[in-house]
């Protein structure tokens, strides 16, 4: 018998960084070209591997229809982004046990009714075509899927109608790590960019970078479990392109400066390459925004000048050739490649 031909296993890492590029005025800027940008990783310039310029400003195409009397239970996601993914992060009440205190839990309910009502606004108005896709998450039940992905903005506005928005279960006992993770394995299969708005407070889960802070109080050490786990969950979403938008449900505050939470919120929105959300209680318009920011931008790569992972922080900046110009993108990423997450996850939703 032949004996075996010997296989060579080559792999490389890519980086994958998409920009929005707008004007003085807040407007996307078309047309621009590979040889305008510029992109350096720790201060070095580096070969700009491929380069895309994408616009929404096509019509979409026709929904999908079954033929008369065919059913499917199939959840299906798209092929392509750009994708919204409206998160909201629920509180386990304002009073523990739930219902003990009648005004803090008024207080906190009357928050998020006011802020569901007008997202649910924004989507029953969305532009035709656009995807988006509606996930809860309590601390007393875990995640769940409201409505897959869908451009039906008035089912996907009746889906936020009928959340709940306060505790009446047991105690506290999910996981808000898991829960980031599992989202991510849900749109894994979406190739492009996904924007991850992320309603609620505190701030969304916190950057790690090269297995640093860990936000303890008190001058407690950092779990570093925790700390891992956190640096693997962002290390996922830069892998899937999943940009972050903290969406503060309180609006403008009464009589308070802006939080140390809010400063945290600017910092997730940073690296990951979406926009703070706060200050403000037009929140159909902030929704809009996010879209109509998102329906124009550019994908550039590079491959990293370093033949391993080495576990640390890399920093990102990239530049264009014309002044006056606005660049959000993720400003870099934790050089890590952690294990995919469970398969399972893609199909196990509540």
């Amino acid at each position: 018998p032949a004996s075996p031909v010997p296989t060579i296993h080559v792999s490389s890492h890519e980086t994958v960084v998409d920009v929005l590029a707008t004007d003085d005025k807040g407007q996307p800027v078309h047309n621009l070209t590979r040889s305008a940008f510029t992109i350096e990783e720790d201060g070095h310039r580096q070969p700009i591997r491929s380069f895309n310029e994408y616009s929404k400003d096509a019509p979409p195409a026709a929904a999908h229809t079954l033929p008369p009397n065919t059913y499917t239970n199939t959840r299906s996601v798209p092929a392509n982004g750009p994708v919204q993914i409206l998160y909201f992060d629920l509180p386990y009440g304002s009073s523990y046990p739930p219902n003990t205190d009648e005004i803090a839990d008024t207080t906190q309910g009357m928050i998020w009714v006011r802020a569901k009502k007008y997202i649910a606004d924004y989507l029953r108005t969305m532009p035709a075509g656009t995807q988006v896709a509606v996930f809860v998450y309590r601390a007393d039940y875990g995640l769940r899927l409201l409505q897959g992905f869908t451009t039906d903005g008035q089912r996907a506005a009746t889906a936020v109608d009928n959340l709940v928005v306060l505790s009446v279960g047991p105690p506290p006992s999910a996981d808000p790590i898991a829960a980031a993770d599992q989202i991510a394995a849900y749109v894994a299969g979406i190739h492009g960019r996904k924007n991850l708005i992320w309603i609620g407070l505190p701030a969304p889960l916190p950057i790690m970078r090269d297995g640093g802070q860990s936000w303890s109080v008190g001058g407690s050490p950092p779990d570093m479990v925790r700390v891992h786990r956190l640096m693997d969950t962002y290390d996922t979403f830069t892998r899937e392109q999943i940009a972050i938008y903290p969406f503060d449900p309180r609006g403008v505050p009464i009589g308070k400066a802006l939080t140390f939470a809010t400063l945290k919120s600017e910092d997730i929105a940073t690296e990951t390459g979406g926009a703070a959300i706060y200050n403000t209680n037009d929140f159909k318009a902030a929704a809009a925004k996010i879209v109509d920011d998102t329906s124009h931008f550019y994908t550039l790569s590079y491959i990293p000048p370093r033949p391993y992972d080495d576990g640390h922080y890399h920093p990102i900046k990239i530049t264009v050739d014309r002044p006056g110009l606005h660049l959000t993108y993720r400003n870099g990423y934790n050089d890590e490649h952690p294990a995919p997450p469970d398969a399972v996850l893609k199909v196990h939703m509540d």
